[in-house]
């Protein structure tokens, strides 16, 4: 429904770009079936049930893999073993394009030392409608959409996406958009002033610059409320020792409880 609403609007992609999560044959015939099938559907598959018409017969991913793993051979452009078949999903009217690729890995932003990596399959399969593109091409297409993962993640964890507690849907649309603007602008301050990485820029402005919370503002009311309390205590009694130190045990102690979490009342 997105792409339709994208399409009737005149944006009009070469390319749908996907994981395996939506390599689904009802997905890409949909897909294909907006507009004047202008659209082509890349994709990652998912080693599965699904059986694809090859020679008048059904197979699988596994098997159809088996009957050209023999046939694989170097890609100069990429550094992979591959080889291609052209088979019919179930459903669908019109060949596709399936490349088995082995060494095929996803693109990593950060590597964090010590953390145990995800066992890479032996072989990976992508999905082209486009039977016309090599196979370099469509991995390198395919490839595209890793920015998009990062984009998102980075949104999610370092500058509020779905982090907004509001009830009200303009508010929701709002908190997203200014998500993908921080995103934006810590972009283009990237490139002007050469951080090493992203996430430490991130890291440095969206303490300053992210949406606060009602979390957050609730505790500094409560914190302005005792700094006065403590003020006036101290004065009445005509205490002459530094207050500070009793206001800090007492911050680092609430915010340790960590009483409140996404209020949105």
């Amino acid at each position: 429904m997105m792409i339709e609403r994208a399409v009737s609007y005149g944006i009009c992609p070469g390319y749908v770009l996907s994981d395996s999560r939506y390599a689904w044959p009802f997905f890409i015939c949909k897909i294909r079936n907006i507009g004047d099938k202008g659209m082509h559907v890349i994709c990652r598959l998912k080693n599965g049930n699904i059986k694809y018409l090859y020679k008048g017969k059904g197979y699988n991913l596994e098997e159809l893999y088996k009957k050209v793993r023999k046939k694989m051979k170097r890609d100069r452009k990429t550094g992979l073993f591959m080889a291609r078949m052209r088979v019919r999903p179930p459903g669908s009217d019109e060949d596709v394009v399936i490349v088995f690729s082995k060494g095929y890995k996803e693109p990593e932003d950060d590597t964090v030392k010590g953390l145990k990596k995800k066992k890479q399959p032996k072989w990976a399969a992508f999905l082209s409608t486009d039977a016309a593109l090599h196979s370099s091409t469509i991995i390198k297409t395919y490839v595209k959409r890793w920015p998009i993962e990062v984009c998102f993640k980075e949104c999610w964890q370092m500058l509020g996406l779905g982090k907004d507690h509001s009830n009200d849907f303009n508010a929701l649309v709002f908190a997203t958009t200014a998500s993908f603007i921080r995103y934006n602008l810590l972009n283009y301050l990237n490139e002007q002033e050469n951080h090493a990485t992203l996430g430490v820029l991130f890291e440095h402005l969206a303490d300053d610059y992210a949406v606060i919370t009602y979390s957050q503002r609730l505790w500094n009311f409560f914190r302005g409320l005792f700094l006065i309390s403590f003020k006036t205590i101290f004065d009445l009694f005509e205490i002459e020792e530094d207050f500070q130190s009793y206001f800090d045990i007492l911050s680092d102690a609430v915010k340790g409880s960590a009483p409140i979490q996404g209020c949105e009342t």
